[in-house]
């Protein structure tokens, strides 16, 4: 089977992990053959952050185009599909690059994954009758989590879609753990300080506002933590404002996440909106405890006091009284546990072959 898998590009970011692990998965089994193609220019430093990790199995292409909403860009895709004879089309970008290649090759079978909630990934709300009509007839829509599928029906009054939970290989520890162990010891108060972790862009989905207002309060209730951030976009507003603060440290962006996640104990989100966060997958795999709003398909897989915490509400007391009550019930959900569900519910292997039975239908 000749899959084709469409991104805008392989920038840091969630999706991007995701079509990666998904892309290499994929062309590990003998009868597939994965081509992954960019759209955007991969002479930019920031489209191909994930490059050095795509498997030599995988054919990639980049359609070095400046934005992934242009004509050009839409002839690119449509001449890469003409050109390279895919059985399949799998798009995690805006469905919109389906539509054309959907009509021409009636032949295809053209798949677009959602990887946030529904009414974010409609970009153009006038459309909404167009993506309607494609993802009734032409191009099977695909949502990462139970409370996804449920906005997609809510939106556009179509049960025509699946549902795959978004799958993670495991995150890996890298030959500067060591370090970054010895980094992040230095920066604890001492051996028992609880280590928490923020993965992600600064956006104003994310909610970092939320983060630093909730771990400030923490603080000056003199309660002893440590809060890590990793991700881009803190330099203007955050870096400057936290740059003496020794309990809370935005480090940037890294590419040794994993070595990061593995001296944490606790993971935390303060979302407002979400899909099925792949940076949640990766801490759940290394037994990284998560903490966080109910935003999106968090709370289809965090089980409060199980495998997790999740506040009661999106709000910043909630959060707070959440994140309290983690440190003073420290102890009672065990790393291995977090592993165990991982494994059983999210890994890639598990998520890849879910897809690969859909494309078989």
């Amino acid at each position: 089977m000749r899959i084709l898998q469409l991104a805008y590009s392989l920038e840091a970011g969630g999706a991007e992990r995701f079509v990666v692990d998904l892309s290499n998965n994929l062309a590990n089994q003998p009868q597939n053959e994965v081509i992954l193609v960019i759209i955007k220019k991969s002479t930019k430093v920031e489209n191909i952050h994930y490059l050095q990790d795509v498997s030599p199995k995988v054919n990639f292409i980049s359609l070095d185009c400046n934005s992934g909403l242009t004509l050009k860009a839409f002839l690119r895709v449509l001449q890469i599909i003409r050109e390279e004879k895919p059985d399949i089309v799998h798009a995690h970008c805006q469905v919109l690059q389906l539509f054309l290649p959907s009509i021409f090759f009636p032949h295809i079978k053209f798949f677009h994954t959602l990887h946030s909630l529904p009414t974010i990934c409609l970009a153009f709300k006038r459309l909404k009758w167009l993506y309607w009509l494609f993802y009734k007839n032409r191009i099977l829509p695909i949502t990462i989590s139970e409370t996804c599928q449920q906005s997609f029906i809510d939106l556009y009054n179509l049960k025509r879609v699946k549902t795959i939970p978004n799958g993670r290989s495991p995150i890996m520890t890298t030959c500067e753990y060591h370090a970054v162990k010895d980094t992040i010891n230095q920066m604890k108060s001492d051996n028992g300080t609880p280590v928490f972790i923020h993965v992600a862009r600064c956006n104003p989905l994310k909610n970092q506002k939320r983060l630093f207002s909730v771990f400030k309060r923490l603080q000056n209730d003199g309660i002893d933590f440590l809060l890590i951030c990793i991700g881009r976009g803190y330099e203007t507003e955050y870096i400057p404002k936290y740059r003496d603060n020794k309990q809370i440290r935005i480090l940037g962006q890294k590419k040794n996440v994993g070595d990061y996640l593995a001296v944490s104990d606790y993971f935390v989100l303060s979302s407002n909106y979400e899909g099925l966060p792949i940076s949640l997958l990766e801490a759940m795999s290394v037994g990284v405890i998560p903490i966080s709003t109910p935003a999106g398909g968090v709370k289809d897989v965090i089980i409060d006091g199980k495998n997790g915490y999740i506040s009661e509400a999106i709000d910043d007391r909630s959060l707070y009284k959440k994140i309290k009550f983690a440190l003073e019930n420290r102890g009672k959900i065990h790393r291995e546990d977090v592993v165990k569900d991982y494994q059983h519910n999210y890994s890639m292997d598990i998520c890849a072959k879910k897809y690969y039975q859909l494309y078989l239908l």
